[in-house]
């Protein structure tokens, strides 16, 4: 246990402290700039790997996977999982595309869909839990 924890610090806070201590000490610009001390060819290979690596390799694709697992894999029963996850995930990056197209409307996406539609979960959420108690309905009438 203290050895994943240990290795967890490591490259979760570690790693990018000493990067941001590398860019304070070498007073470079940025990560270009930093890494453009090696070879100018090395540099501009690095930082497309390294931005690659961050966003289409893993953070992009790990976004339609965990909402997929958590929201719609537990309900879908015996639908063929990589199908349903392949169709999620081309709906998904759809709609982000759509928000992103258009940032200077996404307040009013939110303002105008989203915040209605929770709203409307929480209430339904709210009402559920009330009207049990003790792991019970309290209209006993229900049960029946």
């Amino acid at each position: 246990m203290a050895q994943t924890t240990l290795g967890f610090l490591a490259t979760a806070i570690g790693l990018p402290f000493l990067g941001i201590v590398a860019m304070g000490v070498s007073r470079s610009n940025g990560l270009q700039d930093l890494v453009s001390r090696v070879h100018p060819t090395y540099g501009k290979i690095f930082t497309l790997l390294l931005y690659i690596t961050i966003g289409p390799a893993f953070a992009i694709p790990r976004t339609s996977t965990v909402s997929y697992t958590i929201g719609f894999e537990p309900f879908l029963g015996s639908v063929n999982p990589d199908l349903a996850l392949g169709i999620f995930s081309a709906v998904f990056f759809i709609i982000a595309i759509l928000f992103s197209l258009n940032p200077g409307k996404l307040m009013t996406y939110i303002g105008k869909v989203l915040t209605p539609l929770f709203l409307i979960f929480l209430s339904i959420f709210i009402n559920h839990c009330c009207g049990y108690a003790n792991g019970r309905l309290r209209n006993s009438s229900a049960t029946r």
